[in-house]
């Protein structure tokens, strides 16, 4: 009997590890925005935009999504992630005067940018793991591996 190899996602350790990209994120945030001078207002709103925006970093941990899908997933919510924080921190410099605009898009790009980087990271670890447990339960059933390059795998022998 052959045993059973787990191809489900870890979907506490993405969340956790996204967790921690997004509290140093909002670390980077705030140092950028004092950096370049924001004051109270500029940094409540840099730092209510991320955190805003950073709920839609969990999806891919909270949703239950094929192991075939979930990288769509997490390009999703990076995607949204990303433009919903943009997004707020322009409202929040276009609705209020005392908001300066550059000290408050250049630190949510770059905490953006640094949840981004580390999702990449996470995702791609996670799916090659995937990827290769898929592989050794190939070889363990005996199926030929998928050929690289897109061809097809060549047709069985009999014999």
């Amino acid at each position: 009997m052959q045993p059973v190899i787990d191809l489900s996602i870890p979907r506490a350790r993405y969340g956790l590890m996204m967790a921690g990209a997004t509290i140093v994120a909002l670390g980077l945030v705030w140092a950028v925005c004092v950096w370049m001078g924001g004051d109270g207002p500029t940094l409540r709103a840099a730092l209510t935009a991320m955190a805003v925006g950073s709920v839609a970093t969990f999806a891919p941990a909270v949703m239950v999504i094929n192991a075939e899908y979930w990288g769509v997933a997490v390009l999703v919510s990076g995607t949204a992630r990303s433009l919903a924080a943009v997004a707020l921190a322009f409202m929040f410099t276009q609705n209020d005067p005392a908001v300066a605009s550059r000290p408050a898009m250049l630190s949510i790009s770059s905490g953006a940018m640094l949840v981004l980087a580390v999702e990449v990271i996470v995702a791609v670890s996670i799916l090659s793991a995937i990827e290769r447990r898929k592989a050794e339960l190939r070889v363990g059933t005996g199926q030929q591996p998928a050929m690289s390059g897109g061809s097809p795998p060549p047709p069985p022998q009999h014999t």
